[in-house]
């Protein structure tokens, strides 16, 4: 007698149609917010992918003069999708909203200011962690040379 603990059939129809609605309004929620998060990344991936490739274009065209082949635009795609996340890491880390209410000049160079020193700082991060690998490298090729 494998019977729910409810007397009757509308009440167990009552109970899961709850659970569903309780289900379907969490997941909403999240896939709302997800499609929400996803736009801004891409606006702001869009946004960088489009300046970088512009730097990369300068950078290719003064080098031309020279005879000198310059074809990173990888690096810019790559650096647009990085910096895309992290200015979404600070969005969400609510970083430049202390000055809303003031006048739009203050909370627009806090907000840049803030966002600036935050990616300077995972810019020191990753270069930090590319000279300890090549200095491991160093050290790795150093080791094996001795044997």
């Amino acid at each position: 007698m494998d019977q729910l603990p409810f007397e009757r059939a509308e009440e167990r129809l009552h109970v899961s149609i709850i659970i569903t609605i309780a289900f379907s309004t969490h997941a909403r929620r999240y896939a709302v917010a997800l499609f929400h998060e996803m736009v801004e990344y891409w606006i702001n991936f869009v946004y960088l992918a489009v300046f970088f490739g512009v730097m990369v274009m300068y950078r290719r065209l003064i080098l031309a003069q020279y005879l000198i082949s310059y074809l990173h635009y990888g690096v810019a795609v790559i650096e647009a999708a990085v910096l895309a996340k992290i200015i979404l890491i600070g969005d969400v880390m609510r970083l430049g909203r202390k000055y809303e209410d003031k006048p739009l000049i203050v909370p627009t160079f806090y907000k840049t200011s803030m966002f600036s020193i935050f990616v300077i700082g995972f810019k020191i991060i990753e270069h930090l962690l590319w000279g300890l690998k090549v200095i491991f490298r160093v050290l790795h090729k150093m080791t094996r040379c001795c044997r």
